[in-house]
């Protein structure tokens, strides 16, 4: 059942708890943040309704700018892990490598050592 607005009379329905016309609730206190339509710029109503329009939900705008912008820091970070993992199997590669030539090395020192010996003794 609808009510009237003890302030200026209007009829509203049982819905509401504040008069549309003057904002007073139904126990008759005007409420403070009220604005009458009348009051309102439109130019300030014009401003809101962008914002309102542009993001429906709050969170995240998929856009095309946010979409190559996430792309690309992904595309760096993997890029980066790439090299990380190249540096990684050049070291270990090197390091075998190294100990490779270290092992060649100490039997062609060894097999040169034995080799003097071998002729230092038949000269004896």
């Amino acid at each position: 059942m609808d009510w009237l607005c003890v302030k200026c009379g209007e009829s509203i329905g049982k819905q509401f708890d504040a008069c549309w016309n003057c904002g007073t609730s139904r126990e008759g206190q005007r409420c403070r943040s009220f604005r009458h339509a009348d009051w309102i710029a439109p130019e300030s109503l014009v401003d809101e309704e962008p914002e309102m329009a542009a993001s429906p939900r709050p969170g995240i705008r998929y856009d095309v700018r946010t979409l190559f912008r996430v792309t690309f820091v992904v595309a760096l970070i993997s890029s980066l892990g790439v090299v990380a993992w190249m540096f990684v199997a050049a070291w270990a590669s090197a390091m075998v490598l190294a100990i490779l030539l270290t092992g060649a090395f100490i039997h062609f020192v060894y097999g040169l050592s034995d080799a003097i010996r071998r002729t230092w003794r038949r000269r004896r």
